[in-house]
């Protein structure tokens, strides 16, 4: 037995001894002075125990940890940090289940996964949404801070709802492979995934040798260990194949290790297959920039000779000189792109020239009529197009390797937003405006990414 009775019984015994004490009191109206200090002092440490009770309530309750701050009681830089960290977790959550899908389908087939698919399909909306508000909230501040304070809620209000939604079906799916004794069939289809991939392997290194011979190594950065990575994964993923076909049961019920070792290997092949297709994308991303640089730089020799034509004729000094610069500028950029004397960046030329027309179209606006601009603005869009798109496939390709902050995928979903719109706007000068926008907040996504 405790020497000491707990808190708790010194409370109740206090509270019990008061009410009696207040009883007696009423009783005995005539009750002298000595009688009154003690019904006080009983009093005293009736309000000392509930206190002392109120707040171990408040606090704790037996079993639970201390209670966490709501958002509430968070200031709005706090608030605003904790938004970043559950940003970041949604839209890690989101990709992983992306990933997921695919390979969910091959095991289970569409019927049974469209829950999971059309949940994906949410949490993406829902995160999007979320980065949209955040670059909101970067861009310029609401007019009060409670305003932020609940735009910044609402963020963080989307990115619980996505996690909680992926993690749901990302347990249903887990418990159903644990549920289903089907490890042995599970090996089969590893082994069939791994020698897929591996076939794969010779025409991405083919691809990679074929880029590497022709294009700037900055173009290929993040892609160059591709090949060999990918072969490295799908080794791992081969011996632990091996080491998991000694341990499956005769009869097909197999410890939840083997399970658990199933989904390692699995990932291994995915992340395989991740790296091969990323040497395809950039392969494609090049070939589409080769192409659109090509249109551009021949649309932009014969702009120039109208633009030198306007420029004999403009209205003042003033906006001939202007016009001038922006020739030379287009002029220089020309002469310095696809050079034969070092290793060709397309994306990078594509870029440098699209600014340099862009330049030149601003020089020339006034002296252009409406048509013109339209003219000019959809040969000017194609590229503006394919340069945005390689921008973004950069920027996502380094970013999906390590590990990147709130701000660098904010701008990142930014420039994907942009280019939808891009690729919607009925108006050629708006879809250029959109794509250009894309391109920068590609570029900037990628610096934060790496630099930060």
């Amino acid at each position: 037995m405790p020497l000491f009775p707990p808190v708790s019984s010194l409370a109740s015994a206090a509270i019990g001894a008061g009410v009696h004490t207040a009883v007696d009191a009423v009783r005995g109206a005539a009750v002298g002075f000595g009688t009154l200090a003690l019904a006080l002092a009983l009093a005293l440490v009736v309000g000392i125990a509930l206190l002392f009770r109120r707040r171990q309530r408040s606090t704790t309750q037996p079993g639970s940890s201390p209670v966490a701050p709501s958002n509430a009681a968070l200031g709005i830089e706090q608030l605003t940090l904790h938004a970043g960290a559950i940003l970041v977790r949604a839209d890690d959550a989101v990709q992983s289940a992306e990933n997921e899908v695919g390979f969910a389908v091959a095991q289970f087939g569409p019927e049974r996964t469209r829950a999971f698919a059309e949940a994906v399909t949410d949490a993406r909306a829902q995160v999007a949404e979320a980065f949209r508000l955040k670059q909101q909230l970067d861009d310029a501040y609401p007019d009060t801070d409670q305003q932020r304070r609940d735009w910044t809620k609402r963020v963080i209000a989307l990115g619980e709802s996505a996690t909680r939604a992926i993690d749901e079906h990302t347990r249903q799916f887990t418990a159903l492979r644990r549920s289903e004794a089907d490890s042995p069939t599970r090996l089969l289809d590893l082994r069939a995934a791994i020698e897929h991939t591996r076939a794969r392997l010779p025409a991405s290194a083919a691809t990679l040798q074929r880029l590497a011979a022709r294009y700037d190594p900055a173009l290929l950065t993040e892609v160059q260990t591709n090949a060999v990575d990918a072969e490295q994964n799908l080794a791992e993923a081969g011996r632990r194949a091996d080491v998991i076909a000694t341990r499956i049961a005769p009869g097909g019920v197999n410890a939840e290790a083997v399970t658990t070792e199933l989904d390692a290997a699995s990932s291994l092949v995915r992340d395989a297959d991740r790296l091969l297709s990323a040497i395809e994308a950039c392969d494609t991303s090049v070939g589409q920039a080769e192409a659109a640089l090509s249109a551009l730089v021949e649309a932009t020799r014969t702009d120039l000779v109208e633009s030198r034509a306007m420029r004999d004729a403009a209205p003042d000094p003033e906006t001939g000189a202007r016009v001038l610069r922006a020739i030379e500028e287009v002029d220089f950029v020309l002469a310095g792109t696809g050079s034969p004397s070092g290793p060709r960046n397309p994306v990078h030329d594509l870029g440098r020239l699209g600014s340099a027309v862009s330049t030149l179209d601003t020089a020339l606006a006034g002296a252009r009529n409406q048509q013109q601009r339209l003219a000019h603005a959809r040969t000017a869009l194609v590229g503006a197009l394919v340069g945005a798109r390689s921008e973004i496939t950069v920027a996502k390709t380094f970013m999906a390797s390590t590990h990147t902050d709130v701000d660098a995928r904010t701008r990142l979903a930014e420039a994907e937003r942009q280019l939808l719109l891009a690729e919607a706007a009925s108006d050629p000068v708006d879809a250029l405006d959109a794509a250009r926008r894309a391109a920068t907040a590609a570029r900037d996504a990628d610096a934060l990414a790496r630099y930060r």
